[in-house]
């Protein structure tokens, strides 16, 4: 069984917080006032490299569902208050997949964003540089983004921010219902 407590998302949270902040890296600064994309409904197949430069690839279907967390610096903040009760409940019986938004960080500093994230977490974190993810995902920025995605990659649920104790029952429903299937 997979351990969230202080694991996964607290390393996450604790890179993404202080780690940019560390080396002056801002992912504001690269924003756009183009409007966001139409949220899909399905994830398309990806692949990423993580902190470690091992490439990921998330592909559909999967055996079982998917929690999909993304988020960028801000964001982070929020991730463990859904991670860790969701990992603790259902722990290996769901896919957990975690998506750093880094875009807009300078080559020459990608290997420092590489060791902070292998201080933080044993965990992977795939590292978005290139917008290749949040942006067709309709990433809403500076808040924790979860989906729940079924075996085929659609989105069953969509939340953003904090979590708390009604959408946290939302996305339990969710997986519940999808394990059931």
């Amino acid at each position: 069984m997979i351990r969230w407590g202080l694991g996964y998302a607290a390393a996450f949270a604790v890179v993404m917080a202080f780690g940019f902040g560390a080396i002056g890296f801002d992912a504001r600064a690269e924003e756009s006032d183009a409007p966001p994309n139409p949220s899909p409904e399905r994830v398309p197949s990806f692949q990423l490299r993580d902190q470690f430069n091992n490439e990921h690839r998330v592909e559909f279907p999967r055996d079982r569902p998917t929690v999909l967390a993304l988020a960028d610096r801000k964001g982070s903040d929020q991730l463990e208050g859904w991670l860790e009760p969701l990992g603790d409940e259902f722990g290996e019986t769901v896919h957990f997949d975690g998506v750093a938004d880094v875009r807009g960080v300078p080559s020459l500093l990608r290997w420092g964003v590489r060791q902070i994230f292998r201080r933080g977490t044993k965990e992977p974190v795939m590292l978005d540089w290139e917008d290749a993810v949040c942006t067709s995902l309709a990433f809403e920025k500076e808040v924790a983004n979860v989906l729940v995605l079924d075996q085929k990659g659609h989105i069953v649920l969509r939340v953003h921010g904090e979590a708390n104790a009604e959408e946290l029952e939302r996305v339990r429903a969710a997986i519940v219902e999808l394990r059931a299937k």
